[in-house]
């Protein structure tokens, strides 16, 4: 069965989900538009349903679609994909599959603009100082702006995308902006603050799920000091 899937990491870990519901092989046609510098992370995301045979790069609007919003079409909402995706973690690491700890993820969105959610760092260290009680791992991308913080395990910048989706399932706690490893978070029932600018964006992909019971949904409008850009 060929499919069309549309976006970039969030919206391809939602129509992955939609996927693993359906019982034939599926062959994925996905256009992310300008950001090809995510393909590489978009098709190993795909490829965790199981029944993915292809990823082809393609726009093809003239194939089903599978879309973003959670409220549409057959989804697993919560998969077991804890194995799988602890597998492709570096031994380092793999202390963490005991141990009790909180995720803060300290950006969302694309590094290239669009949907962009930057926590201000000041707010990160604050955090870090009032709960030295928590281990606290640091996940992200960005290490001009966060890789300067310490006191903490600071992995921002140092791992691929999938060991950190399996970091966030794995985690007590999850802290972060809406996208992608929030998605991940309450689909492994981590208890989880998801920062949000968009109203329709969360209601598109939590409001009104099972994911919701999971989510602390906290709003915070765009020219807030929380956020840096």
């Amino acid at each position: 069965m060929d499919v069309f899937t549309w976006g970039t990491l969030g919206d391809s870990y939602i129509q992955m989900l939609k996927i693993r519901c359906i019982k034939d092989n599926v062959r994925v046609f996905h256009y992310c538009g300008n950001h090809d510098y995510w393909r590489s992370d978009i098709e190993k995301i795909l490829r965790l349903a199981p029944n993915v045979k292809d990823v082809v790069f393609e726009r093809r609007y003239d194939l089903p679609e599978i879309t973003t919003d959670t409220h549409e079409q057959e989804m697993e909402f919560f998969p077991n994909l804890h194995t799988e995706l602890w597998e492709a973690v570096d031994e380092s690491l793999r202390w963490l599959l005991s141990a009790k700890y909180t995720v803060f993820q300290c950006h969302s969105g694309k590094p290239k603009g669009g949907n962009t959610k930057n926590i201000n760092p000041d707010y990160i260290r604050s955090y870090i100082k009032n709960n030295k009680d928590k281990n606290i791992v640091l996940l992200g991308t960005n290490r001009e702006l966060y890789g300067d913080i310490t006191s903490t395990l600071n992995l921002v910048g140092r791992t691929d995308i999938i060991t950190a989706m399996a970091l966030v399932g794995g985690a007590d706690e999850f802290i972060g902006a809406e996208g992608l490893l929030s998605f991940v978070a309450l689909s492994h029932r981590v208890k989880s603050d998801v920062f949000y600018i968009s109203q329709d964006a969360v209601e598109r992909r939590i409001v009104g799920t099972p994911w919701e019971q999971y989510a602390n949904l906290i709003g915070v409008y765009h020219g807030n000091s929380f956020w840096v850009w």
